[in-house]
């Protein structure tokens, strides 16, 4: 092993503790000095390395950040969507609609990313401010109106598409409903399916679809209803008697 091989292997092991303190300090320090320093950690990661270690000793969680917990919570709500568009899928086969299932996939999947992009969006400062230092690297008059109309145009595509996908979901949805006999299970799973996305326009499209299958009675108790026409020889009223 030469002189090059040992260089190669110390860059390739300082690599990952440059790129993290770069991540670590992205939103605390300049862009200038935040480079100069991730390259320093880069080439000088040995003390780095031993301070690490010595602060992890003296408390275990000073290095264990949200970004290592955060993915597995949101994870959770959207493992169980995509486990009832698996359900959606099982019954799209028992039916007997004419509708592939890779097609059903690709309206379904985009109708949840664009949902959940959506609900990303907008709760996503970190990204409005990235935006407004565009604008600001760019030396706009007025950057931060700059941003803010960007980033308000950019929210607007993503709701149109998102609007699009809904309604080409909800087509497919009516259609499997008319041509399968599962009803109930259709039912509950759309109701679980637009809680989880905290869709509204969903929820009420659910009240739309499955209300009448869940309230009307089709056995109505009043015995002459009004769509039925009033025959004048059979309904007369009672005649007079005279005192």
């Amino acid at each position: 092993m030469n002189f090059n091989d040992l260089l190669i292997i110390y860059l390739a092991c300082g690599a990952p503790f440059g790129v993290y303190y770069f991540f670590d300090n992205r939103n605390s320090l300049p862009q200038n000095r935040l480079w100069l320093r991730a390259f320093s950690v880069f080439l000088f990661w040995i003390p780095f390395a031993l301070l690490i270690l010595v602060r992890n000793k003296k408390s275990p969680k000073a290095y264990v950040k949200e970004f290592a917990e955060i993915p597995v919570l949101d994870a959770e709500p959207e493992n169980k969507i995509f486990t009832i568009q698996k359900e959606f899928e099982k019954i799209l086969l028992k039916s007997n609609l004419i509708i592939s299932i890779y097609e059903f996939r690709e309206v379904a999947e985009r109708y949840i990313g664009l949902t959940l992009a959506k609900q990303n969006d907008e709760h996503n400062t970190e990204r409005e401010r990235k935006e407004s230092e565009i604008f600001k690297i760019s030396s706009s008059e007025n950057y931060k109106l700059s941003s803010i109309c960007y980033y308000r145009r950019n929210r607007n595509r993503l709701s149109f598409h998102q609007k699009n996908a809904r309604r080409d979901f909800l087509k497919v949805l009516e259609q499997l409903l008319s041509a399968t006999s599962d009803k109930k299970s259709l039912d509950d799973l759309f109701y679980e399916f637009a809680n989880l996305l905290k869709d509204e326009k969903a929820q009420k499209a659910h009240l739309q679809m499955f209300g009448n299958f869940q309230q009307t009675n089709q056995n109505p108790n009043v015995k002459y209803p009004e769509n039925e026409q009033w025959k004048t020889e059979t309904r007369k009223p009672l005649s007079a008697k005279t005192i």
